[in-house]
């Protein structure tokens, strides 16, 4: 979660085109792998009712994404990875519930789809678990947000071969 608010921070300096298809896409192979290595451990309805929360935050962001000139991305990617970091830094501790689970899978459809960074609003609501749990947890989570987040920016046309290359 912290490394890729500063490699996000870092590759949108470089080029905006890495942001936020290329970097949902990298971290792909990582989650997989934690969450097969732990798949008996997964509780599949948690990761259900986030899923629900995830698609409805998905198709804000991509809203978000269509209405924002390519212009003003940069500024806007900044905005928010800094409201992703303040919220991870100063947010009072969260209880884990469905309530919570849907909230947090919607925010983190917002920003993952904008930004890249699906991380921080699911870290709130695990951050009292095991810390084993909380990444089995979050990177089982990010395996549909990965999926949904990158069909909605293809559809969006900021998904494509270019992208897929980066």
């Amino acid at each position: 979660q912290g490394l890729d608010l500063v490699l996000s921070t870092a590759r949108a300096l470089v080029d905006t085109a890495f942001i936020p298809g290329p970097i949902i896409l990298a971290g792909m192979v990582m989650v997989v792998v934690i969450a097969v290595r732990g798949r008996a451990d997964i509780v599949g309805r948690e990761i259900g009712i986030g899923v629900v929360g995830l698609a409805a935050g998905t198709a804000i962001g991509a809203l978000g994404l269509w209405l924002i000139p390519p212009a003003w991305s940069r500024p806007v990617f900044g905005l928010l990875i800094l409201a992703a970091v303040a919220v991870s830094l100063f947010a009072p501790p969260i209880r884990l519930s469905g309530r919570t689970l849907i909230a947090a899978g919607a925010a983190s459809g917002v920003i993952g789809t904008m930004v890249g960074l699906h991380g921080p609003p699911l870290g709130l609501v695990y951050q009292n678990e095991p810390p084993a749990r909380t990444r089995l947890m979050l990177s089982t989570f990010f395996i549909p947000a990965t999926l949904i987040s990158l069909a909605a920016l293809a559809l969006l046309g900021r998904f494509g071969q270019r992208e897929l290359l980066l």
